[in-house]
């Protein structure tokens, strides 16, 4: 209940918001560990927040007290080294906010490196998680907000992409491990960062420890529908590297290990699966009639990714509930 009083910490001046949150966490810092892991977080989202007010580009302060960059960082640093010593998942969900902070005030030029050291300490934090859960969960938190800067530099991306990908080879199961390198694929393909050599790297990472993880247990078959949704969107971005001969063999390979399991089959993979099909014989059909009207109406085909043409889609068909009653397979 006492993290609910920042919450109630307003003031039309935001250098005069800071000092009374300043005052507050000098309060706080006063109390158990068991409020501190309520009340710091509370204090840094709030003074996070006030950075965006007191150093947006264009803006002057004009309070008597004005508030400096080493004052607000002294504050942030303070608390969210305390959370990092009682809980290091909550702490590496401030770092990457305070990391995205700094990002959206780097045409103030004000923060400096901060957007780097952030995430230097967020991966400190995730390194030092345990349960399977919130490695997985801080996993997605960095990649994601990884993705999201604009003004760190290429050198320094592709720097904090590969110690990710190195966390996720280090998880202590395949399982973890494939869903890591599945979800470091993302970092090297999109608008910030596009490197297919590491985009199928991590994808055959991700194959290789899904085929260790099905011996040990052959129901961790949505292994292999997650990489292929994976896929799928990287082959939607128009990668040379991958293939329609490429992902017609993984929809193969989801299909071979499904029907190995059989009606032990998980409900969320062949939903999955279902969808994921779906989506691509909707898009072939569509690549198909544009192949038929390519002589006729060349403007409207050139439009249409074609490589779906040649996608094979036959052996999901009978999987359950993939095909109407009546509809026959199409290649």
């Amino acid at each position: 209940k006492m993290a609910r009083l920042v919450h109630h910490v307003r003031h039309e001046d935001p250098a005069q918001a800071f000092r009374m949150l300043a005052e507050l966490k000098a309060s706080f810092d006063t109390g158990g560990p068991h409020r501190q892991i309520f009340t710091l977080p509370a204090v840094a989202v709030a003074v996070l927040g006030l950075a965006r007010r007191l150093f947006s580009p264009g803006r002057r302060q004009t309070s008597a007290e004005s508030v400096s960059v080493a004052e607000l960082f002294d504050v942030l640093r303070s608390a969210v080294l305390r959370v990092d010593s009682l809980r290091p998942q909550e702490s590496l969900r401030l770092w990457l906010l305070w990391a995205v902070t700094a990002d959206s005030l780097y045409a103030a030029d004000v923060m400096g490196d901060t957007c780097q050291q952030c995430f230097d300490c967020g991966l400190q934090c995730l390194e030092r998680l345990r349960e399977p859960q919130a490695q997985l969960i801080g996993l997605q938190l960095f990649s994601g907000t990884l993705r999201e800067v604009k003004h760190l530099d290429d050198e320094r991306y592709k720097h904090i992409a590969d110690s990710i990908v190195r966390y996720a080879g280090g998880l202590n199961s395949k399982r973890l491990q494939c869903e890591g390198f599945t979800l470091c694929a993302v970092l090297f393909y999109g608008s910030r960062c596009t490197d297919a050599g590491r985009v199928i790297a991590c994808l055959q990472e991700a194959l290789r420890c899904a085929d260790r993880a099905v011996q040990v247990d052959p129901l961790a078959v949505g292994l292999f529908v997650d990489i292929l949704e994976r896929v799928t969107c990287v082959f939607d971005l128009g990668l040379a590297q991958v293939t329609s001969p490429f992902v017609s063999s993984l929809l193969a390979l989801c299909v071979e290990h499904l029907r190995y399991v059989g009606s032990r089959a998980p409900a969320e993979s062949l939903n999955a699966l279902r969808a994921a099909v779906r989506d691509m014989e909707a898009k072939r059909a569509v690549a198909l009639r544009a192949a038929g009207i390519a002589g006729s109406d060349a403007v409207a085909a050139q439009h249409v990714d074609t490589r779906y043409a040649g996608l094979r889609l036959d052996c999901a068909m009978d999987l359950p509930g993939m095909r109407p009653p009546g509809v026959a397979a199409v290649g």
